[in-house]
């Protein structure tokens, strides 16, 4: 049947062929130029509506562009094939799009690496459109009706497919033109110089097209990834949502005389909310790392801000997160240092932890840092500061304290809360999260902890070197699931040596007391259990603060996994950003920062900064701390990368013998092609100060011989990332290039 239609097509297209040579088509084309020129000025309007119509209908665009210049000249030519084609190939993208495009959607909804590709084609569809008009291998009329059929906006694509246009339409409407008086003769020699221009430009546009569609390719493939990966972690038990955030008396110990102070910085009792501005450039919703960041910085620039919290100035960072957080774990190492200190001929091994004292000092350095935080200092920086609820009235207003806010842009930055699992009995036996552990004044003899990622981890070693007895319970087979096992597999070991008791894949089914005890049921390897503690720390995750914002009457769209945002953080309400934790899956206190220097750019200056475009390290605070930055080498694989890993053992470096901290290792992945750093782990006892080297490399985009060629300090643990960089120079003395070397050198003997 092939065959059959390749013979059927291949003769008709010899009689055509041979019709137009023994016809007299010559004459044919001389009174159709006099009909055309007989109609007047209705004359190109004609054509203009006939190259729509031959356009529609799949007849090659070019000789009816020659004919256009050849019939009325370049000037008039030219515009009537600029009408003419734009408006056929814009009927039809807009036919693929109404007749076939909703059967492609139900596709790529089932293959998740496909709707992926062709979200990013959307996105990035002004561009993409260009490329493949400038680009000689894509004919224009099948162009059409393919780009109907993706993601790409229609004004985008009118705008792409006018420009794109331009050259090789100028050059076949010069050509008709020329040939005008001579139809036999060739194109005289300044149609070859445009010819020759038109070549390199669409060779040009040829590769950027393939470079980009790859790049395009590879981040889809990624985000399906990460998409699946959601899919997994959406399987397990859901959290229960009360949609209710911790209020600010629970947080602290409204008696301790540090947390007034914190509080009088955070939420003044005596505040008054300013009157509001007629219009806002920049309304703020939250004021924690996000917020102020966006608050600030839009203030700097002589922007009009305002700025909305209902709880406590400086958010989860300042008040229940990495400041307390770190000065606990902080105390904890100090008491392991004096234990160990024996090891080195330094101390005893039993010392006394005045648990009071520490907290004292946490609450100390917390409130001396909330100044920087403080309603005061923002105002004092010209920002018009609201404590309240702040809600969304319509597309462009905010209302707070019964008063309307109406802002020219706006972003969302109200954060995340714990999520708590659906354990029964949990509620009414009491728990503490990362929002209420830091208002303890006496140490728990008990402690158990819930949810083995790295608050969990990290915690659980804090209150088990300050003295507690910690159980750390975990659904999955081993602690921190998402770092590389051998790295989780070293905080394990510590943490055990430290004391503290894992559970892993304890299925938890009822909390109770029993006895003034907090006991926890269930079961283990098939093993029942039942734990008592004195206290039960639940650290399982956070939940996005979407609740009560007013988003419906906004227009934006949201999930359990936060608001949606596209790559500049737009979210459906073009008017409106989000950064930080609602709306990322980096719940870190630089992520939102940086996230927030994006939505300044984009929201008050028109800029198109990515949010994809940032290299966001991370590290977990335990004992070894873990680090990272880059692809884990399984996501570099699937991302298309021909992966190289190299891993230096910290035994190997001489500064982590010295320190006694050698149960760790730096290792670095980079591209076997371009020998490009692709990301990278450290675990050592200060992992996250080692990592800036390799975060700046990264984001340099240097390749891995770069570490090789810094000058690293002697002895410092930091050496371990010139080792890796040593070791690749190594991979390139080839056999070969060893015996060239060899002789080389024999040679000048």
């Amino acid at each position: 049947m092939k065959i059959s239609r390749l013979v059927f097509f291949a003769a008709l297209a010899a009689a055509a062929a041979l019709a137009f040579w023994l016809l007299p088509a010559r004459q044919w084309f001389s009174d159709f130029e006099t009909y055309v020129h007989a109609l007047g000025a209705l004359g190109p309007a004609v054509y203009a509506l006939a190259y729509v119509a031959l356009t529609l209908l799949l007849f090659p665009a070019s000789l009816v562009t020659v004919g256009a210049g050849t019939l009325f000249g370049l000037q008039t030519g030219l515009f009537v094939v600029l009408v003419g084609a734009n408006l056929g190939a814009l009927c039809s993208f807009l036919l693929a799009r109404t007749f076939l495009r909703r059967r492609v959607t139900r596709w790529t909804e089932a293959n998740p690496r496909f709707r992926f590709l062709d979200e990013a084609i959307g996105r990035q569809g002004f561009k993409m459109v260009l490329l493949c008009r400038l680009s000689p291998i894509f004919p224009f009329i099948l162009l059409n009706y393919f780009l109907g059929l993706t993601a790409v906006r229609a004004a985008a694509y009118v705008l792409a497919n006018l420009l794109g246009m331009l050259p090789a339409m100028f050059l076949l409407v010069y050509i008709g033109a020329t040939a005008r008086d001579a139809l036999e003769a060739q194109p005289v020699a300044a149609a070859d110089i445009y010819q020759q221009a038109l070549k390199y430009i669409g060779l040009a546009a040829t590769v950027a097209i393939v470079a980009v569609v790859t790049r395009l390719a590879r981040r889809a493939l990624r985000q399906a990834e990460q998409a699946q990966d959601n899919g997994r972690r959406a399987a397990r038990p859901k959290m229960e949502e009360n949609g209710e955030t911790t209020p600010f008396e629970r947080m602290l110990s409204l008696e301790d005389p540090e947390d007034r102070r914190l509080l009088e910085n955070c939420r003044p009792a005596r505040w008054i909310n300013p009157d509001p501005a007629k219009k806002y450039n920049l309304v703020v919703l939250g004021a924690g790392t996000a917020g102020l960041v966006s608050a600030a910085g839009a203030a700097a620039l002589g922007a009009k801000v305002a700025l909305i919290e209902r709880n406590l100035l400086g958010g989860d960072c300042l008040n229940v997160g990495c400041v307390p957080s770190k000065a606990l774990l902080r105390a904890a190492r100090a008491a392991r240092e004096v234990r160990s200190a024996a090891e080195f001929g330094a101390g005893a091994s039993a010392i006394a932890v005045d648990f009071a004292a520490v907290m004292e000092r946490l609450r100390r350095l917390r409130a001396d840092l909330s100044a920087h935080d403080s309603a005061a200092r923002f105002a004092a920086l010209g920002v018009d500061v609201f404590i309240g609820a702040g809600r969304f009235t319509d597309p462009q207003a905010v209302a707070v304290d019964g008063r309307q806010l109406r802002f020219d842009r706006a972003v969302i930055a109200a954060g995340a809360r714990p999520a708590v699992p659906p354990i029964a009995g949990l509620r009414a036996a009491g728990f503490y999260t990362n929002e209420t552990i830091f208002t303890l004044a006496e140490r728990p003899r008990r402690l158990a902890v819930i949810g083995a990622g790295p608050l969990g981890c990290e915690l659980a070693q804090g209150f088990q070197l300050l003295g507690s007895e910690v159980t750390l319970l975990t659904d999955g087979d081993e602690i921190l699931p998402g770092e590389d096992r051998d790295a989780a597999a070293a905080v394990r070991r510590r943490m055990e040596k430290d004391g503290v008791r894992i559970v892993s894949g304890a299925i938890l089914e009822g909390a109770q007391i029993q006895d003034g005890a907090r006991v926890l049921v269930g079961a283990a390897a098939g093993q029942p259990f039942a734990i008592a503690s004195d206290a039960v720390l639940v650290a399982v995750g956070r939940a996005p603060n979407v609740e009560n914002l007013g988003l419906e009457a906004a227009g934006i769209r949201y999930s359990a996994n936060g608001i949606d945002v596209d790559e500049r953080l737009r979210t459906s309400n073009p008017r409106v950003f989000a950064a930080g934790d609602i709306c990322s899956r980096f719940k870190f206190t630089h992520a939102a920062d940086a996230m927030a220097r994006i939505v300044i750019a984009n929201a008050l200056f028109f800029a198109r900064r990515k949010a994809a475009d940032l290299v966001i390290p991370w590290c977990t605070y335990t004992d070894p701390e873990i680090a990272h930055v880059g692809f884990y080498e399984k996501d570099a694989r699937a991302a298309g990368f021909d992966v190289a890993t190299i891993t230096q053992a910290l035994d190997g470096v001489d500064r982590a013998v010295l320190d006694g901290e050698t149960d760790g290792f730096a290792r670095v992945h980079y591209d076997r092609k371009s020998g490009r750093i692709l990301g990278g782990t450290i675990v050592a006892r200060r992992a996250g100060e080692m990592l800036g080297e390799l975060t700046l490399a990264l984001t340099a985009r240097q390749k891995i011989g770069a570490l090789s060629a810094a000058i690293h300090a002697y002895p410092t643990q930091a050496e371990a990332l010139g080792k890796i960089g040593d070791a690749y120079m190594k991979t390139k003395l080839t056999p070969a290039l060893r015996k060239i070397f060899e002789k080389w050198l024999a040679w000048r003997r």
